[in-house]
């Protein structure tokens, strides 16, 4: 991914670390954005949240994209849902974490493929 990125963007820099362990400075970002990393079996996506709150300038912009909620979901949806279910990917409570955090998101539907939240870091 990383090759192909830096096609894209030639100079970028570009870097493999771990999302609990952000490489980069405190607000060193306008924006920092996540797509569908934190639903994963056993991730602690608090924590995660915090470091991408961490290296977020105050006054910039937080992004989470997952899949929606099973209601507002089509059949191939659900069946990837049920299938994520069977090793324990499936859908966090990012609101909840959010108000724990002191944030109240919005929540926008680009599509019913995809539930994108977005945080202003005070």
């Amino acid at each position: 991914m990383l090759d192909r990125a830096g096609k894209k963007v030639p100079g970028a820099e570009l870097k493999v670390a771990s999302f609990y362990s952000i490489p980069y400075d405190d607000g060193k970002f306008n924006y920092v954005m996540e797509t569908y990393a934190l639903s994963g079996e056993g991730i602690d996506e608090r924590k995660v949240i915090e470091e991408m709150i961490r290296v977020c300038k105050c006054g910039g912009e937080i992004y989470l994209a997952d899949g929606p909620k099973t209601e507002d979901a089509d059949v191939f949806d659900k069946l990837v849902t049920k299938l994520g279910s069977l090793n324990e990917d499936v859908g966090k409570d990012y609101l909840r974490i959010f108000a724990e955090l002191g944030y109240q998101p919005e929540v926008d539907v680009m599509t019913k493929r995809y539930h994108f939240y977005a945080i202003k870091k005070k």
